[in-house]
């Protein structure tokens, strides 16, 4: 379990990041005894502002759920998704037999599925011939269904 960081600590981090000395996260992880990204969580994440709501985020977590929630809408992650999901339960396959095709873990064809990532070219080709698919690029894809 994550060990809780003190208010102390947390007051020492940002200062050393917002004091203009030049810091950088990772010297002042090294520096605190704290993870790379914790202190990462506590100075550049915060940086970063919602371009739906303008204000800064509060968090890594709360970046990192925005970024994949954008990921997930993106057209060609959708249609990827759609198609993994269709072709597999047309032959009668699942992602383990996916995964083991073109050489990837569970996991990667899992995260391909639900949309949250795409692969390399090299590996959507491969995807693309285990699915039995005409589609050469994710362009190609994004014709078909729309």
């Amino acid at each position: 379990m994550p060990r809780r960081i003190p208010d102390e600590t947390k007051e020492k981090i940002i200062r050393l990041y917002d004091n203009g000395s030049g810091l950088s996260p990772a010297e002042i992880a090294k520096q605190t005894d704290i993870s790379y990204s914790s202190v990462y969580g506590l100075t550049r994440a915060k940086q970063r502002v919602n371009p739906e709501t303008g204000q800064p985020f509060e968090s890594r977590s709360q970046y990192q759920e925005y970024t994949t929630k954008q990921r997930v809408n993106r057209p060609e992650n959708q249609g990827l998704s759609e198609l993994i999901t269709r072709r597999l339960k047309e032959l009668g396959k699942n992602q383990s037999w996916l995964a083991e095709e073109i050489g990837v873990t569970h996991q990667a064809v899992s995260l391909y599925a639900k949309g949250r990532t795409t692969p390399t070219d090299d590996l959507l080709q491969r995807l693309y011939s285990s699915l039995d698919v005409p589609y050469e690029t994710l362009d190609d894809l994004l014709k078909d269904l729309y």
